[in-house]
């Protein structure tokens, strides 16, 4: 009998993590543990099971999120954690790639990941829209790209106790800002997650780190170059006044994407955050 995990998930030779038989679906499907507390790690952090269900429904995950060939999403088990992908895979949350994460990853995702050496599910989905909307504003305004310049505005902390310990987010530093808009509040996002295998080669980046990520570049210890100080200077916050109220604001000093912009495969892959169709002619961003 066909496998109602297999559907658009399975590339060739390729079956889930956990394959059920069609009678056994609602059963397999809702067992597993206890579903955990925000407060505990991503060790104990179960998929959730309707989540799971729902996986067999989407049309094609890896059409949606525009997947590469050599790319494949596997449905976690119900007692797979994040922290704990199988061989050749990394754990993603769902959140993560609504928010334009794309397979295979851009050079500069790979260059902050390594640096921070942070797998992509020890982010808390939130951090997506600064890494993305950096990488977007550097290549649609010609400014050095460089995870260097990155660390200069940006800062990554543990997240909070309250949230779920094990997890870093993150934010951008004082008198900085590199996106306009992100959400603040995902419910449910721990246990939405799905594990992406590599098909051929190995990754480039962190699969887990489990003694957290390297946070000694909140203090640079790397003078930024003449090109890279100009991009740190793009995402400056500056003082202006609101034109009703007559108050004083704090707005970008130069353009921002906003974040709506990343739910469009056109736009991710103009600055080669995406690979579904060639880079030239996509966009035109006007030079200010």
């Amino acid at each position: 009998m066909a496998n109602p995990l297999l559907g658009p998930f399975a590339s060739v030779g390729m079956p889930p993590t956990d394959v059920v038989v069609e009678s056994d679906q609602d059963l397999t499907l809702s067992e597993g543990p206890a579903r955990s507390g925000l407060e505990d790690g991503p060790g104990t952090h179960y998929i959730d099971p309707s989540f799971r269900n729902e996986l067999r429904k989407i049309v094609n995950f890896e059409v949606k999120f525009s997947f590469r060939r050599n790319y494949q999403v596997l449905v976690p088990s119900p007692t797979d954690t994040v922290d704990t992908p199988p061989p050749g895979c990394v754990a993603v949350y769902l959140e993560a790639s609504e928010l334009g994460l794309r397979f295979p990853l851009s050079k500069i995702v790979v260059d902050i990941l390594c640096t921070y050496d942070v797998a992509i599910a020890q982010l808390v989905p939130n951090a997506w829209p600064s890494i993305l909307s950096f990488a977007a504003t550097c290549k649609l305004k010609r400014l050095e790209c460089s995870a260097l310049a990155f660390t200069c505005t940006h800062i990554i902390q543990r997240n909070s106790k309250t949230c779920g310990e094990g997890w870093y987010r993150i934010i951008e530093r004082p008198g900085f800002l590199s996106t306009l808009d992100k959400p603040t509040s995902i419910h449910g996002l721990k246990y939405r997650f799905v594990y992406v295998k590599k098909q051929n080669g190995e990754w480039a980046i962190p699969i887990w780190n489990k003694r957290g990520p390297n946070s000694s570049w909140n203090k640079p210890h790397t003078t930024p170059n003449e090109k890279e100080l100009d991009t740190i200077d793009h995402f400056r916050i500056v003082d202006s006044i609101h034109p009703r109220s007559g108050k004083s604001i704090k707005v970008p000093s130069s353009w921002l994407p906003c974040r709506i912009l990343f739910e469009y495969e056109c736009f991710l892959c103009a600055p080669g955050l995406c690979f579904a169709m060639p880079r030239s002619n996509l966009i035109v961003i006007p030079i200010f």
